[in-house]
This record gives C-alpha cells, sequence and structure tokens, in this order.
C-alpha cells in the first residue's frame, strides 16, 4: 500500500486540478456565436517592411461601405501608430473576398 499512495495522491491531484472547459468553447456551442462567425464578411490585411498580406482583422459588416469604414477605423486605431517606424506600410480592405479599399498609409 505504501508503494501506491504517491501514485494515488497523483491522481488525486490531476483530478483536483483538472483544466475546466473554456468559455470560449462554450460559446462555440451556442448557434448564435456560430452564426456570427459565419457572417464575417470584412477583412483587413496588412503590409509593411516585415509582412504581407497579414490577416489583421476580420468583422462582420453586412456592406461594403461599412467593411471600409470599419477598416479605416482598424487602421487609425491600430496601425498608424507604426508609420514612422517602416517605410512601407499599406492595407487592403476585402468584402466577401472582393476589394474594396487598397490604402498606402505612408502617403496620407
Amino acid at each position: 500500500m505504501k508503494r501506491a499512495a504517491p501514485y494515488i495522491a497523483v491522481l488525486v491531484l490531476g483530478l483536483v486540478t483538472m483544466p475546466v472547459v473554456p468559455a470560449a468553447a462554450e460559446e462555440l456551442r451556442d448557434p448564435r456565436a456560430i452564426r456570427q462567425l459565419q457572417t464575417l464578411d470584412c477583412t483587413f490585411r496588412l503590409t509593411n517592411d516585415h509582412v504581407k498580406d497579414v490577416i489583421m482583422m476580420q468583422d462582420a459588416t453586412l456592406s461594403p461601405d461599412a467593411c471600409v469604414a470599419a477598416c479605416a477605423k482598424f487602421a487609425e486605431e491600430s496601425v498608424v501608430s507604426m508609420r514612422d517606424a517602416v517605410t512601407i506600410l499599406r492595407y487592403t480592405c476585402e468584402y466577401r473576398g472582393k476589394r474594396v479599399a487598397d490604402v498606402n498609409l505612408k502617403v496620407t
């Protein structure tokens, strides 16, 4: 029995500290969350000195104009601050796979 005690202790400790299912996994089972993921129709892709066409943001906008506005807002809040640190800084905005904006942030 003395030999089994450490194994039992490890087993009990493992059960006590077992990770709980993350809330995000629960959310993905929610039909509303699934529909929301399926409606992502706007994609912001960044190109700078170090990366090319990297997806930085996706949103559900439901129109090309709203997509362009969402991309512009995201660029202003998250990307423009690196303007002086890089030589190339541009982004493209796609609505349902079709390019709706191509912006060079080094010029504007």
